[in-house]
């Protein structure tokens, strides 16, 4: 073999191994980033926040309604925490939030016959029944609470989901133009919160920059 050709076959060598090299720093960095993000989600949910209330709205975001109509565990697990605060005086009306899925049921209406079958005054829940994103729900909560009250700027937002949904509401509900927005989310946990942690890191980071 001449030289030339030598060179040649060490140059693409030695270029493949860098390619490689690189790509696995790449790799490693992105995965380090990802188990971070992970981390902050988990560590900014498990606590909820010392809420200072004078008169306070609970928006409630909806989940899944199993096929028989019945509430799945994690979306009773958010109707419960919110009942918990209405009872204590914390929050004085409820949002809740739900769309319609392939179960065909409206979330909304079913988290509402829930509520009030356990004691809250009817008028004191709002059915939001065009819910389908996270934002759509903050957006839609404040218009609704801007018709209702003169300034929006004195009633404070208590918003209840699962801890890991936690910075990306947040986001959501500061990007609504709410001026003071708490959050309490439930003690419930099952295998299923890994896949929606491994969901959410994509989805803050969108509405993080679009």
């Amino acid at each position: 073999m001449s030289n030339s050709l030598k060179k040649r076959h060490s140059f693409e060598k030695n270029w493949k191994v860098y390619i490689i090299l690189l790509m696995k720093k790449i790799f490693l960095i992105i995965v380090s980033v990802y188990v971070s993000l992970v981390w902050v989600i988990i560590f900014e949910g498990l606590f909820d926040d010392k809420i200072i209330w004078d008169r306070a709205y609970g928006i409630i975001y909806g989940n899944k309604v199993e096929r028989d109509g019945s509430l799945s565990n994690r979306l009773e697990a958010r109707l419960v925490r919110g009942l918990e605060l209405y009872d204590k005086g914390i929050i004085q009306v409820i949002i809740v939030s739900g769309g319609v899925w392939i179960e065909w049921f409206d979330e909304a209406q079913v988290m509402s016959e829930y509520l009030i079958d356990h004691w809250v005054i009817e008028e004191d829940v709002i059915v939001d029944s065009d819910w389908y994103t996270t934002e759509s729900t903050s957006e839609n909560s404040f218009e609704i609470i801007s018709r209702r009250e003169e300034d929006i700027n004195e009633v404070s937002i208590v918003w209840i989901s699962q801890y890991f949904h936690i910075l990306r509401v947040k986001l959501s509900l500061n990007n609504s133009w709410f001026k003071t927005v708490y959050w309490v989310s439930p003690v419930y946990f099952e295998l299923r919160d890994m896949y929606s942690l491994f969901r959410e890191v994509p989805a803050y980071l969108k509405y993080t920059f679009f």
